[in-house]
């Protein structure tokens, strides 16, 4: 019936969201400008399914995934904060006359933060990515139809204002960790593990990959010493444990050389086989 205009989601940070308003932590943090009257508070209950009497001539505000109906107030800025701390989506667009899907920008929340619009930005009910929220709001207590401005993309423009599944999928992933890590290889063996690393496995590899590991590099010294470098989910600790846990599970591949590879780095700690190295700095 309509036709669907996906907007990229991007993960909501203060930073990010600054020309839009406020990122909020509590209901209570901040309420928005007001430029006449006072405050109106409210809360609205919100699905990511479709309602089953859903008005199949229009696209819901309630449920889904999908809007249409955009709107910027005159009187006051406007707040919505997550009670249920459900995954949420935000969709707003800058302060103008008026506004095109392409002027719509998608912000993600695991549920944990809210946002406070500026006055005249555009927006719509927040999108509850999972299950059934309630959303606080508050507003100005003026007229809303005397202090509102408002857009209906699908009764105007045939439209339905969707998500991009890609990015969505994307920000709901954990955020990846980098971790990097040393170790010690005897002197005799280098030649070996070389060798080894250049025909692993695909056990191991799948046991890498279903552990939570990306990315992973190994760099060695002539005299043994590795650093390695990954990037994971979990910290260090629980990452090295789901991959020996995993490992625990694969085909045992035999070792020709016999006896352990690897020797403490550092000589004080003779117990430590591989030693975590602190992430001091990062470019971006």
């Amino acid at each position: 019936m309509w036709q669907r205009f996906k907007v990229r989601v991007e993960p909501l940070t203060p930073e990010s969201f600054a020309p839009f308003g406020q990122v909020i932590e509590t209901f209570e943090e901040r309420k928005p400008e007001v430029r006449k009257g006072g405050y109106t508070q409210n809360a609205y209950t919100v699905t990511a399914a479709l309602p089953k009497d859903a008005d199949p001539q229009k696209v819901s505000l309630i449920g889904g995934w999908q809007r249409a109906h955009f709107a910027f107030h005159t009187d006051a800025g406007q707040s919505f904060y997550p009670s249920r701390h459900c995954p949420t989506v935000f969709l707003v667009a800058p302060v103008q006359p008026t506004i095109a899907a392409g002027d719509l920008r998608a912000f993600y929340s695991d549920g944990r933060l809210g946002v406070c619009l500026s006055l005249e930005v555009w927006h719509t009910m927040p999108i509850c990515i999972a299950g059934e929220e309630v959303y606080q709001t508050t507003r100005g207590d003026q007229d809303y139809k005397a202090h509102s401005v408002e857009i209906d993309f699908d009764l105007e423009q045939g439209l339905a204002i969707d998500l991009d599944e890609g990015s969505l999928d994307a920000c709901r992933r954990p955020p990846l960790r980098r971790l990097g890590f040393q170790m010690k290889i005897v002197q005799e063996r280098v030649a070996e593990y070389k060798l080894n690393h250049s025909r692993i496995p695909a056990s191991v590899l799948e046991a890498l990959r279903r552990s939570g590991w990306h990315n992973y590099t190994l760099f060695m010294r002539e005299d043994g010493y590795v650093f390695g470098y990954f990037e994971s989910p979990h910290d260090f600790k629980t990452a090295m444990e789901k991959f020996t846990g995993e490992m625990a599970k694969a085909p045992k591949e035999k070792d020709a050389g016999g006896g352990s590879m690897t020797e403490a780095p550092d000589p004080s700690r003779p117990d430590q086989w591989i030693v975590e190295l602190e992430d001091v700095f990062y470019l971006q």
